[in-house]
């Protein structure tokens, strides 16, 4: 995500606001933890097939999680741009999803799973067996490639909807060998990305559990690793992949665009979660109304279980500075890729949790406003830090083309404001700033290219 194309607004929130006891969650929240299971992927991560492990385990991960209150936590895992995680000091040699745990951000005891070191997928073996009776059945998908992940996005649809765990022929063979025969629900290895679209949306988009909230943009692009599967899994959310060779000329793919546009399927201005920029459908997904969003969580589905509170959203007190006249002021932003949910959640969070520096000047970090559902607790972290205030950013590709999705944008950015405890006083925007459908949030703004408005804390 390159802001180098657009040009950089900040922009002061305003306009109307809904009663905080009114508020209703943008994003679905996966229901109520009592304790979690930490489980160890480092091992399992090891070997060639780390994506394929991934997402079975993720899969497993998000029926268990809909259905328990307690629920499985994953730690050590890789992510995207990431995975040898480990041998970056920047962290401490803390994986950023332990970190949570240290810092007391989850607010649920805590087990550990206790795994045999011996087995090649130990994680793997341990959550098969502890919860055998879970899973209804197998969905057999290909294994992790840009080519193959509109199948592997549909193998995710048929653990959503039929309560199946995705698994390769290779991984199957493992847990056979393991005791474990599950039976065959679907088989998605010979579909290509448009036959795996038009397969599920024949199959699901009518089902009765799905979610119209949010789409899951579920590919295996570049070092993207399928991380937030348990969250898609256990909302109820419509899984898909698409890969345009352009940004603009006429391709097949758009006719599938159409389908997840159609009102009677999804509202304007939903948002479409995922590594969205790799596979250049951005400027597809806004055209049509919707919201593109960049990147992922991990653990969504314990993380967003956490009660959202808007009295944890309380920002650390500030002090103004007077302003002089003919002086230069300089206002910092911290980490500018806070739009891409896994950067909030783990780089960010990661690094800037054991950096001296924070809270000694007066900051702006930005982070995207979706953390209210997905991870409130460490929404309430950003929001609380000493000297810093938080820059929302729902995406950095600006918001969308349509009226009625531009409106959606609007409407969310004022819910979640109305609803943030005055954390959220700073919007970032891409794109140029004369728009009529900005002017609603009733903030200052000059000039065609959008000349920076800022509101400073105090």
């Amino acid at each position: 995500m390159k802001a180098t194309r657009f040009v950089a607004v900040l922009l002061t929130l305003g306009g109307l606001y809904w009663p905080a006891s009114g508020y209703e969650p943008v994003l679905p929240k996966v229901g109520k933890t009592e304790r979690i299971i930490v489980v160890d992927v480092a091992k399992d991560v090891q070997n060639d097939d780390a994506p394929d492990v991934l997402l079975a385990i993720t899969c497993l991960q998000g029926l268990v999680n809909r259905q328990s209150t307690e629920k499985i936590y994953l730690v050590n895992f890789p992510w995207r741009l990431n995975w040898d995680w480990n041998k970056q000091e920047r962290f401490g040699s803390v994986h950023p999803a332990q970190a949570v745990i240290d810092d007391g951000l989850l607010p649920f005891p805590t087990d550990t799973a206790k795994l045999d070191p011996n087995k090649r997928y130990p994680a793997l073996s341990y959550l098969v067996r502890r919860y055998k009776d879970v899973p209804k059945g197998k969905v057999l998908c290909p294994a992790a490639g840009k080519a193959s992940s509109g199948a592997r996005a549909a193998a995710v649809n048929v653990c959503t909807f039929e309560g199946a765990i995705a698994l390769t022929e290779r991984l199957d063979a493992y847990l056979r060998e393991e005791g474990v025969n599950l039976p065959l629900l679907a088989d998605t290895r010979s579909m290509d990305e448009l036959a795996a679209f038009d397969w599920s949306v024949a199959r699901y988009m009518s089902h009765p559990q799905r979610n119209k909230q949010l789409l899951g943009f579920q590919g295996d692009i570049g070092s993207n690793t399928p991380i937030m599967v348990d969250y898609f899994v256990a909302t109820g959310t419509f899984c898909y992949f698409l890969d345009t060779e352009t940004i603009n000329d006429p391709e097949p793919e758009d006719a599938k665009f159409d389908v997840l546009a159609d009102v009677r399927h999804y509202p304007p201005g939903v948002p479409h979660i995922g590594p969205v920029e790799g596979a250049h459908v951005i400027q597809r997904i806004q055209k049509r109304g919707h919201l593109p969003v960049c990147g992922f969580v991990a653990n969504g589905s314990v993380t967003s279980s956490v009660p959202t509170d808007s009295q944890a959203f309380r920002p650390a007190e500030s002090k103004a500075h007077p302003i002089e006249n003919d002086a230069l002021y300089l206002a910092w932003e911290i980490h500018d890729d806070g739009d891409a949910l896994d950067v909030n959640s783990l780089v960010m969070y990661g690094a800037l949790r054991i950096d001296p520096a924070l809270g000694t000047f007066p900051a702006g970090v930005r982070v995207n406003p979706y953390l209210i559902d997905l991870n409130p607790a460490l929404f309430a972290w950003f929001a609380s830090r000493p000297q810093t205030q938080v820059v929302a950013s729902l995406t950095d590709g600006g918001a969308s083309y349509t009226p009625e999705g531009q409106m959606a944008w609007v409407t969310t950015y004022r819910r979640y404001r109305a609803f943030s405890n005055g954390a959220l006083q700073i919007l970032n925007f891409f794109g140029p700033a004369k728009k009529k459908f900005i002017e609603a949030l009733d903030f200052p703004c000059d000039g065609e290219r959008g000349l920076p408005s800022f509101h400073s804390p105090g």
